[in-house]
């Protein structure tokens, strides 16, 4: 039992720091194309605080 939760544990964190992490990239990649390399630190920053 303890096997199966340790297992269900990992594989949830693995699946939450993939999902957070493709979030994290369309979102930057969305803020880059909608307002172009002139404020892209700034969506950079917009993004780190999602």
């Amino acid at each position: 039992l303890v096997c199966w939760f340790a297992g269900l544990l990992v594989c949830w964190f693995a699946g939450l720091l993939v999902c957070w992490f493709a979030g994290l990239l369309v979102c930057c990649f969305r803020s880059l194309f909608e307002l172009g390399g002139g404020s892209g630190e700034k969506s950079m920053v917009s993004c780190q605080n999602v």
